[in-house]
């Protein structure tokens, strides 16, 4: 007729987590045109795995907070640290190879980071050329004649750029030239008249 009584405490192990850092990929630029203009990055996208004591994981796909950023290169602007964009300013006459640089996005979530380095680059600022012209003049001969010899032959030349520039190039004729025509030395263009007839 007696009876006896016992507690107990239980307990259940906590259910922590653990985070890696995210990996971070896909994120390109478009190519700056010569002319100027800007680019953002698209297509950048991470995940994080979270890893609990239960034996159980999750990926974490949003909630990072991502910054840019972009070592000095010359001609490239890294405008804005929080979307990536990367401005380059218009080549105008300015001909060259394409600009390069690279950007790094860094994504921290859960006390963890991240990184990807993305190439970003600006157009070759390429010069067309076009057909030259050449101006051949003479000063007067007198008219009792005597012989002229050509002034300085000067050409001109059109450039147009990838950037969208254009311009016209005054430039001197070097070497030596072939001259033809009446009484002209083919070697030095010297033009000979002779005296010219009065009226009667």
């Amino acid at each position: 007729g007696k009876s006896g009584s016992a507690s107990a405490e239980i307990n259940r192990a906590a259910n922590t987590v653990e985070y890696s850092a995210p990996v971070v990929s896909g994120g390109t630029y478009a190519e700056i045109p010569a002319g100027g203009g800007s680019s953002t990055p698209s297509g950048l996208s991470y995940t994080q795995t979270a890893t609990y004591s239960s034996g159980s994981s999750e990926a974490i796909t949003t909630g990072g907070d991502v910054t840019y950023s972009m070592p000095t290169v010359e001609g490239l602007t890294l405008a804005s640290a929080s979307t990536g964009e990367v401005s380059g300013t218009d080549r105008g006459s300015v001909a060259g190879d394409a600009i390069s640089g690279t950007v790094t996005a860094t994504v921290s979530l859960n006390s963890k980071s991240g990184t990807l380095e993305m190439p970003v680059s600006q157009a070759a600022n390429v010069a067309t050329y076009g057909d030259a012209t050449v101006s051949l003049s003479y000063p007067d001969i007198p008219a009792e004649g005597g012989s002229a010899s050509p002034n300085a032959l000067t050409g001109t030349q059109s450039v147009s750029y990838t950037s969208g520039a254009s311009e016209s190039d005054v430039f001197e004729v070097e070497g030596s030239p072939v001259y033809s025509g009446t009484n002209v030395d083919p070697s030095t263009g010297t033009v000979t008249a002779e005296a010219t007839e009065s009226a009667s």
